[in-house]
């Protein structure tokens, strides 16, 4: 990677330091391509289980120059992130798209379930990416199953590429980021988790709370800030030095009537898919085109009606839609 220009720094600070309004004054720090509607795994939690309507036909695969048109809109960019809600190695175009942007002054990561690891291990490891985050979501074979799908094989294969990974990469590069949702029942084997991310020679390990993409109201299976047994394990977990850098979970503070503080990725973050269609946010909202068509809009979707009213409403210290209430991005 090269270094990054002057144009991007100046957008980078602005993004990070400048002041917040209702229409962003600086361009998306970071680019999220949703590569894939197709994936190899029925995680439970997952987006795509709770609005199976909208994956039912699945789409073509985002190509080279697709991913080329859209990077186009927005050259200040810093970082681009592969993902979808589905499984971006699936995609056969993935690793052109990822040699032409690695010739740019820009980091590249992938978000991944980690089945075809083994499969593209090569690629993988030529590909240079600054970061790749595998979710696990399971520590063995059968939970996974039932949790996440695959077959009897899926979860001992996922470990095997985990493996292979941190034992060719060069260095600490790429960072090989493990990720868990924290259910409630998988919240008690957390110190089984940190042993698990050490063993694995993870770089960092993600612990996630649930996301009720289902109901936004139902607050079962949430880790909540009134359960005094789950505060009390967590701060006492906290106090352990661990060899693996652990990213708690957030709390989520039930019947939040204002969003404790502003959405931060509104203004520095942006997804777009196959067909142009762009992102709520990037964690409870999906795609949809009624959130702003890149391709209908131009470069203006960063500051349309829609994220400009979103925008707005955090300024106000309001919410706009439900499933911003136990989003962990506006807790106190």
């Amino acid at each position: 990677m090269r270094f990054f220009s002057f144009a991007q720094l100046t957008n980078y600070f602005l993004a990070k330091w400048g002041s917040q309004s209702y229409e962003c004054k600086n361009e998306p720090n970071q680019i999220c391509l949703y590569v894939t509607d197709r994936c190899t795994l029925s995680c439970k939690w997952c987006l795509r289980q709770s609005e199976p309507e909208k994956y039912i036909h699945q789409r073509s695969d985002m190509s080279f120059q697709l991913a080329q048109r859209i990077l186009e809109y927005y050259p200040k960019a810093t970082h681009l992130s592969l993902a979808g809600f589905g499984e971006p190695l699936m995609v056969d175009d993935l690793f052109k798209i990822t040699a032409e942007f690695k010739k740019r002054p820009m980091k590249v990561s992938i978000v991944t379930n980690g089945t075809l690891l083994l499969e593209r291990i090569n690629d993988i490891l030529h590909a240079e990416f600054h970061s790749i985050f595998i979710s696990i979501n399971s520590l063995d074979a059968i939970d996974y199953k039932l949790v996440c799908g695959g077959n009897k094989d899926t979860f001992s294969n996922v470990l095997k590429g985990i493996h292979l990974l941190t034992e060719k990469r060069r260095s600490t590069r790429p960072s090989i980021d493990l990720g868990f949702v924290l259910t409630r029942d998988l919240f008690y084997r957390t110190p089984e988790i940190i042993k698990f991310a050490e063993e694995m020679n993870a770089s960092r390990l993600y612990l996630h709370n649930l996301i009720p993409h289902h109901n936004y109201k139902d607050y079962t299976g949430i880790l909540t800030t009134d359960d005094e047994e789950v505060v009390t394990k967590l701060s006492e977990w906290k106090r352990v030095k661990y060899k693996v850098q652990v990213c708690w979970p957030k709390l989520v503070q039930k019947g939040l009537e204002k969003p404790a503080r502003i959405c931060k990725p509104l203004w520095n973050w942006l997804g777009v898919d196959i067909e142009g269609n762009t992102a709520g946010c990037h964690r409870a909202m999906g795609i949809s085109r009624e959130y702003g068509n890149l391709f209908q809009e131009g470069k203006q979707v960063w500051n349309n009606a829609f994220r400009k009213k979103l925008r707005m409403c955090f300024l106000k210290n309001e919410f706009m839609f439900d499933c911003c209430k136990t989003c962990v991005e506006i807790q106190p």
